[in-house]
């Protein structure tokens, strides 16, 4: 608005209403040689130190019956200050919180550049908060221990606080990992516990010459004779009497009479789910086996475990509706994991098609993959 008249030296815009309730920042620019500048009763509400940054020369600076609140560290540039000889701020509804802590202590430096401050300092009130109304500045009390100290301390407590939380959040999170299976035991355990509470363990049937038929590839015949055979067999109370091809089936007969007698003669099918058994084209067959019978007797007979991580290649449909819809056992290297491994195993040749097994594919679901 200004730049053209760079040699003007004072500006009176006293009484000129705006609709702005702020001036632009480039509004005066290019006035260097402005010495005077009046903006009583003009209506302002914001003081930004944009508007005065290029008023090298300014000396006067009348600001009186405006609407001021807030006059923070940063309302005027420093040069500002420097050089200013009269600064008129009388009759502004200041609000007179730790913003004006700065203030303060300037007025305390340079009454004599403050315009009737020290004639009349009534000119000079508090209008806000409602607990300061109407005090002069002159009898304004702000402490430093007020305005400095407890911001400081809230930061500091604050930014305490939260660093303690993501901590403990942090320390919580690798406790519970490192804890998986001792909380997964503690939680199967708890639920072993609630389930004898409400439900009648059915009895055991006798007509079933063994406990649980041992499904599994020839590659892991090593485990199955010197971890899952003592583990059940010998180290079990009672006893489970297991189904495994290798003691079990007599020599002579065919491999699909021997695996539908080993499934009609058990309780439970146990499937050793590896790569090898996934393209073992026999291992295939007892698992097709053994779904059928859960068909024919509407009874979830079929405990999967997954011994490896089996390749997407090796997946057939069978075999991912049964992972993806039964809650499935897992193999772990882990000693606790291993401990979870064996009680969920136990727990499940103790029931009758209950317990951890709840997600069973439907017999639909399961004759649209059979065929």
């Amino acid at each position: 608005m200004f730049q053209n008249i760079t040699t003007l030296r004072t500006l009176d815009l006293t009484e000129i209403k705006v609709p702005r309730t702020s001036i632009h920042r480039r509004t005066f620019f290019g006035l260097h040689h402005l010495k005077i500048l009046s903006l009583a009763n003009f209506g302002l509400r914001d003081a930004d130190p944009d508007v005065f940054h290029g008023l090298q020369s300014l000396r006067t600076l009348n600001l009186k019956n405006n609407e001021l609140r807030i006059l923070n560290a940063s309302s005027f540039p420093l040069h500002f200050l420097q050089n200013i000889t009269k600064l008129n701020l009388a009759n502004n509804p200041f609000e007179c919180s730790c913003e004006l802590f700065w203030f303060k202590n300037w007025i305390n430096e340079n009454k004599k550049k403050l315009i009737s401050y020290r004639d009349n300092p009534s000119l000079y009130r508090c209008a806000s908060p409602p607990s300061k109304y109407g005090t002069r500045l002159l009898d304004l009390t702000l402490s430093p221990d007020d305005c400095i100290s407890k911001p400081l301390n809230s930061y500091v407590w604050v930014t305490f606080g939260l660093s303690s939380f993501q901590l403990l959040v942090t320390l919580l999170i690798s406790i519970v990992y490192r804890l998986r299976w001792h909380l997964r035991l503690w939680s199967f355990h708890l639920a072993t516990w609630m389930r004898s509470r409400w439900h009648k363990r059915p009895e055991r049937q006798e007509n079933f010459k063994f406990d649980l038929f041992v499904s599994h590839n020839s590659c892991d015949a090593s485990w199955v004779k010197n971890v899952l055979l003592p583990e059940l067999e010998e180290r079990s109370q009672p006893p489970f009497k297991l189904c495994v091809y290798s003691r079990n089936w007599l020599a002579g007969s065919t491999i699909s009479d021997c695996i539908i007698e080993s499934l009609a003669l058990s309780r439970k099918t146990l499937l050793l789910v590896t790569n090898a058994f996934a393209k073992s084209e026999w291992c295939q067959f007892e698992m097709t086996m053994a779904q059928h019978r859960l068909i024919e007797t509407d009874n979830d007979n079929v405990v999967l475990a997954v011994m490896e991580d089996i390749e997407p290649m090796n997946l057939n449909p069978r075999l991912r509706l049964m992972m993806k819809r039964k809650i499935y056992l897992a193999w772990t290297d882990d000693p606790v994991g291993q401990l979870f491994f064996w009680e969920s195993l136990k727990q499940l040749l103790r029931s009758d098609g209950r317990s951890l097994v709840e997600s069973t594919p439907s017999a639909d679901e399961l004759r649209s993959v059979l065929g």
